[in-house]
């Protein structure tokens, strides 16, 4: 009688061709004393990333693939592989990450050891290019986590009776996770001996639109949950807003203007502190001067994403403070 599975891997792919083999073949290489599948759902890919699935799965007999009809993005594609999975536990990876040797094993052993979700660290791996450059410093200096959505696991049927990923939580949904997890009383692993070498989006316009929409996300993740609201993680879109409010009164009242320049001292020096790290993480220079620039954009369009969603903020703030 053939071993039951124990762990299914899940990869959503949109347009991977670049990194879905490397990434499967990361997993292939890993020593584990368990049977595991592999689920990989493309989300109607426009490159090869159909073609060299349909050639894979032709090899690799663990491997399975499905294909969704329409574009669900990666909240309603991740659903669908957890849908597909026929593990006990879900392993979850970015398409274009590649494992960490022996990364299964250590996660499976915290699975099987009573915990409900485990987390692998996630490292920056192309750090030459601007974003994935920001990200590792951001990871560096503590301001961003290193344990997120490029590498996670969760025991299959909590995850589902849980409610899944929720679709309005779009670039928040794993901070929503991990918020429910802490409710629900799972207990949570952050391993740093297991995760991926995971290439960050390089193109700068997903990536803006992403900061947008997980700003919304992150306000809108608690509508329900008003008291677990922390105002200081908001600090950047609400610094922002001031900057933006008295810039506009400085048009009335003149005398503003000079506190509009000072506030913009305050982000201003960390980022070019902060610079110099960037242009050695990256091994580029020119950071220096493109890193600063980089992140005054970025939160300014976190303050859009503020702005589209103030109702709810408002609400959520009356509730947690008033």
């Amino acid at each position: 009688m053939q071993e039951a599975i124990t762990v299914s891997i899940l990869i959503p792919a949109y347009n991977e061709e670049a990194y879905i083999e490397g990434c499967i073949k990361s997993i292939l290489s890993q020593d584990t004393s368990f049977r595991y599948e592999i689920v990989v759902c493309d989300d109607c890919s426009t490159d090869a990333t159909p073609q060299i699935l349909e050639q894979l799965d032709q090899m690799i007999p663990e491997l399975r693939t499905v294909k969704n009809d329409t574009n669900r993005g990666i909240i309603g594609t991740c659903n669908r592989l957890v849908e597909a999975a026929r593990g006990e536990y879900f392993v979850r990876i970015d398409a274009d990450s590649r494992l960490i040797p022996n990364s299964l094993q250590r996660i499976q052993s915290k699975l099987i050891g009573g915990y409900s979700l485990v987390f692998g660290k996630i490292e920056v791996k192309n750090t030459s290019y601007l974003h994935p450059a920001a990200a590792q410093v951001g990871k560096l200096k503590g301001r961003s986590t290193w344990y997120g959505g490029a590498c996670f696991a969760c025991d299959t049927q909590a995850f589902v009776d849980s409610g899944a990923f929720d679709k309005e939580m779009i670039g928040a949904e794993v901070q929503e996770l991990k918020q429910r997890a802490q409710r629900l009383d799972w207990s949570v692993a952050y391993l740093d001996e297991a995760g991926v070498e995971s290439n960050f989006p390089t193109a700068l316009r997903p990536v803006l639109y992403r900061k947008y929409d997980s700003t919304r996300s992150h306000i809108r993740q608690y509508k329900n949950n008003p008291e677990e609201f922390n105002l200081w993680e908001v600090r950047g879109p609400m610094f922002w807003t001031t900057f933006v409010v008295v810039g506009l009164t400085s048009i009335v009242l003149p005398v503003l203007a000079l506190l509009s320049l000072i506030l913009l001292v305050v982000p201003f020096h960390q980022y070019v502190r902060d610079a110099p790290l960037a242009a050695s993480v990256s091994g580029r220079r020119s950071f220096l001067l493109l890193y600063p620039l980089y992140e005054a954009v970025g939160g300014i369009v976190r303050m859009f994403g503020l702005w589209s969603d103030i109702d709810i903020l408002i609400d959520v703030m009356a509730k947690k403070y008033i």
